[in-house]
């Protein structure tokens, strides 16, 4: 399963999907579970103004879904 996989462009996330996420997440995918688009993501990410960690590989940016699980202030088994 991908990250894309786990949260289908156009849907909303639950705290129950929060749970079955990878350890990391791609930009769109970190983009739609704060509810932001991915053009402002990668806007925010290339300025270093996101509001969660990002790790720059290559030409991806991946960001950790523990940091943005508690960005969203929720605990999930996998961050308590």
């Amino acid at each position: 399963m991908t990250a894309n996989d786990a949260v289908p462009n156009g849907t909303s996330v639950r705290l129950e999907d929060l749970q079955t996420l990878p350890p990391t997440l791609d930009i769109e995918t970190a983009a739609a579970v704060l509810g932001i688009g991915p053009t402002l993501a990668y806007q925010l990410a290339k300025q270093d103004r996101s509001p969660c960690r990002v790790l720059r590989v290559g030409r991806r940016y991946l960001i950790p879904t523990a940091g943005l699980i508690r960005l969203l202030g929720t605990t999930t088994s996998r961050t308590k």
